[in-house]
Parts: structure tokens; C-alpha cells; sequence
């Protein structure tokens, strides 16, 4: 069942799965979400609206705040500016840094928490083009955990923590969150009243694995 975290009568933002599917035209969304993210997806039921803030996201007046889990790299510091330029690939489903013809993008990023082996991320920017924040945190240097087109890096297993997990009757580990850990926490816009924030809670694996990765590592 979808959660509906904010509704003004004219727009309204929904928590979506990783991988969801929302029972609503694309032409209802503001921006696009990555398929392989999780978090607020924001429409509107109106066109006017649908314009307003489609305007608004275009003179760069919303603001777009990612939850990032990853690696633990040493060397790397606390906060990392990213403002490569990106372009689409031609024949591959990818993107990737063009100085020539990219199109201009901006990302923020900065280490909240660390585990020993992993380390939590924010990262920020005001106009999300499409696998932005997996590209540039690729080209930063931050192991994203699930990024297989960019990188390598594997999903996380409750075998990678404790010993001895034993697999199901099917002889299958199952990964403690199956999809990229990249989540769309937050995002502010221009309302009637003044800024409007919504927050997307993180889904329940999210929570179970920083919980493992807390206690194991």
C-alpha cells in the first residue's frame, strides 16, 4: 500500500519502493526518480500545478536531500563537492561525465555516521538528472553499496557480519536490502505559505540493515 506523506489538494508526494510502480501517469510527476531508488516522489492532479513546480524545478528553487549507504574508504574527507557535468550514453542505458556536452549538474555530498566498514552519506542538489547521485558519488570516490553499473559493489549480506548464516531451504542468501542503497529522504519546494518540506521514511530494510551493520560491525 503506497504512503502518502503530504497532499495540499492540488499536489501530493508518495514514499516509493525501490523498483515501485505507481498507479499514476508520468505526466502527474514533477521529476523523475531512478527506478532503483527508494523515497518521496512528488505529483500534482492539475496542470497549472504540474507547471508550476516543473518551472520551479527548472530555475533550480527545490532542493533534494539523498541518503547514501557505502563503504568505508579512509582517505576520503567529510565533505565532497561533485560538479561534473553529465551526458547520456548512445547506445548504453548509462550516463556518463562529458565536459564537451554534458548538461550541467551539481552534488553535495557529506559523511553523517560511520561503522567501521561502512559509511553513511547525505547528499545534496537542487536539480536530480537522471543516475546523478550514482554517477558523482562513482566519480568521488564513494562505494555505494548495490551499484553494479558504475561499480561493482555488492548488496549487503547478513554472512558478511556474522558467521555460520545458513542459507534457506532453497540454498539462497537473500541481501539484507535488494536494490542500490541510495534514498530520496527529503525535499523542499515553494508552497502558498512559504517552503514546503516532505520527508520520506527510510524503508524497513533500510532500517534492519543499519541496525546489523551497527551491532556487527
Amino acid at each position: 500500500m503506497l504512503e502518502t506523506l503530504f497532499s495540499d489538494g492540488t499536489c501530493f508526494a508518495i514514499n516509493r519502493a525501490a523498483h515501485g510502480v505507481l498507479p499514476f501517469p508520468k505526466t502527474m510527476e514533477i521529476y523523475s526518480l531512478d527506478e532503483e531508488l527508494s523515497g518521496v516522489v512528488l505529483l500534482a492532479n492539475d496542470r497549472k500545478k504540474v507547471a508550476t513546480l516543473r518551472n520551479c524545478l527548472g530555475s533550480r528553487g527545490m532542493g533534494f536531500h539523498f541518503l547514501l549507504l557505502a563503504r568505508s574508504v579512509s582517505d576520503l574527507p567529510g565533505e565532497i563537492s561533485c560538479p561534473l557535468p553529465m551526458g547520456k550514453h548512445r547506445r548504453e542505458n548509462r550516463m556518463f561525465i562529458s565536459h564537451r556536452n554534458g548538461k550541467k549538474t551539481f552534488t553535495q555530498f557529506e559523511q553523517l555516521d560511520h561503522f567501521r566498514s561502512h559509511t553513511l552519506w547525505s547528499a545534496k542538489t537542487d536539480f536530480p538528472r537522471r543516475h546523478q547521485i550514482r554517477l558523482h558519488a562513482h566519480e568521488v570516490g564513494i562505494p555505494v553499496l548495490g551499484e553494479d553499473l558504475y561499480d561493482q559493489i555488492p548488496l549487503p549480506f547478513l554472512s558478511d557480519f556474522k558467521k555460520h548464516v545458513k542459507p534457506n531451504r532453497k540454498e539462497f542468501l537473500a541481501p539484507l536490502y535488494a536494490s542500490i542503497c541510495i534514498h530520496l529522504l527529503r525535499i523542499d519546494f515553494p508552497g502558498e505559505n512559504g517552503t514546503v518540506t516532505v520527508e520520506a521514511p527510510l524503508p524497513d530494510k533500510w532500517n534492519a540493515m543499519l541496525k546489523i551493520i551497527k551491532k556487527w560491525n
